[in-house]
């Protein structure tokens, strides 16, 4: 049986998707008690998104050789 090929990259973004999708739900929920669920995921999606997307860049630059 062969393991996927998962790289380091997948692992910045999508650490940084979970980090971002569940502190942003967690913060809804206690700010905003009266949001609905759906609007919840849908803003923590969207947040979850930006955020691992931001996190996989920061670790992309960090691994560039110097010029």
């Amino acid at each position: 049986m062969k393991a996927p090929d998962y790289t380091i990259s997948d692992l910045a973004y999508y650490g940084g998707l979970m980090a971002g999708f569940i502190t942003t739900y967690l913060v809804i929920q206690a700010a905003l008690p009266t949001w609905s669920n759906l609007m919840r995921l849908a803003v923590s999606g969207i947040v979850g998104l930006v955020f691992g997307f931001a996190t996989l860049k920061v670790y992309e630059s960090t691994m560039k050789p110097p010029n």
